[in-house]
């Protein structure tokens, strides 16, 4: 806890300084605090640092990293240092690994060169989109989509409801199942409210966004505006118009995205109907996902983003 408050209190004077000046400062903080890991009070720390000199029984620790000079950290004469004028000191060189990296523009040890994007090369790139296609198969995509989506299981997820959020979607994805809906549909069912409470009136655009990639253009149309189409069934009883959803009269999903709210999302408040099991489910998620993204139009400005599509 001492070398915590001395380390602290160093730090705090480092706003004073240049940076080059930061860097040696801090660099001496560290060597005393060092020197200070057997002290057990405030003042024998305070008492160490007015005598860096001083040489304490070094602890396993100090004789692992110093192995040369006994288990002794070399002392650090006391100085005092000005904000104006050369330093007396040498300068600090950054570790190896540091300066060599984005030197060679190779990518080396399981890391790309660069720290910015322009400064990258081939090599780089072609790393880390394998290292992201990896990351991002059709079962781990599925997998962080579905934790959402169980993120809405419990009483207080009801909401006044009769079931939670969970058991809607479920039940939403069931009704379309047994209704001979595709499979790319029941997994736009089990997934259309998974962003209704991070932006309840924009939530159909937060599923659409998400499946947008791995789903048709329709599917993705009525996702994004689906609370429109449900709002029919309420908008009157709270100051609404519960026909907005003419402005959208002339659109190609126009009836069918009636049809998704009225068969399947909004009589799916019914506790005593019963769903299928969400293990129903999850393949026909991860077959979604693991489609290849935007394969509906592989000229999409956005295909290439991130996995280089054709990494799929």
């Amino acid at each position: 806890q001492a070398c915590v408050r001395l380390f602290r209190e160093q730090m705090a004077s480092l706003a004073k300084l240049s940076n080059s000046r930061a860097l040696i400062t801090s660099t001496v903080a560290c060597h005393a605090i060092r020197s200070f890991e057997d002290c057990r009070s405030l003042d024998q720390a305070h008492s160490a640092l007015a005598r860096p000199h001083a040489k304490a029984k070094p602890s396993p620790m100090q004789a692992r990293m110093h192995p040369a000079t006994g288990g002794a950290a070399r002392s650090i004469p006391h100085r005092s240092f000005s904000t104006q004028g050369p330093s007396r000191l040498a300068p600090i060189s950054a570790p190896r690994r540091l300066v060599a990296r984005g030197m060679s523009g190779v990518p080396t040890e399981g890391e790309v060169s660069f720290t910015a994007l322009e400064d990258g090369t081939k090599e780089d790139f072609d790393l880390m989109c394998k290292v992201y296609a990896d990351a991002t198969t059709g079962p781990k995509l599925a997998k962080r989509s579905l934790d959402l989506l169980l993120g809405l299981k419990g009483e207080e997820y009801k909401l006044t409801a009769k079931i939670d959020m969970f058991e809607h979607s479920i039940q939403t994805a069931t009704r379309a199942y047994r209704d001979g809906a595709d499979e790319e549909t029941v997994v736009c069912c089990l997934l259309h409210d998974i962003g209704e409470l991070m932006s309840p009136s924009n939530h159909g655009e937060v599923a659409a966004g998400l499946l947008r990639p791995y789903i048709s253009p329709a599917n993705a149309w009525t996702l994004a505006n689906h609370e429109v189409f449900q709002g029919f069934y309420y908008y009157h009883h709270v100051g609404g118009d519960r026909n907005a959803r003419e402005v959208f009269k002339e659109h190609e999903c126009y009836q069918r995205t009636i049809d998704f709210c009225h068969k399947w999302d909004q009589p799916s408040f019914d506790p005593a109907y019963k769903s299928e099991s969400l293990d129903l489910f999850v393949p026909m998620v991860e077959r979604v996902f693991a489609r290849r993204p935007f394969f509906w139009d592989l000229s999409h400005p956005k295909a290439c983003a991130v996995v280089a599509g054709g990494t799929r």
